[in-house]
């Protein structure tokens, strides 16, 4: 009951908190969308690179299997 009370007389500092929060909250999927594109991007420019790991692993996992 002292919280709810002590919620209505601060009614304007736990509006202010809830936006914050929820400010928060967005530029934290914001940043993640951010993150997930850059890395796409990175990875579609250096796609040779990629292609050429990715086959060099193939041929490690296979000379490791034959062993």
């Amino acid at each position: 009951m002292q919280r709810s009370l002590s919620s209505l007389v601060n009614r304007k500092l736990t509006m202010g908190f809830q936006s914050w929060l929820g400010a928060n909250a967005a530029d934290a999927v914001a940043q993640e969308q951010r993150d997930t594109a850059k890395s796409l991007l990175l990875h579609w420019l250096h796609r040779e690179l990629s292609r050429g790991w990715a086959g060099w692993q193939a041929q490690w996992r296979e000379s490791l299997r034959k062993l």
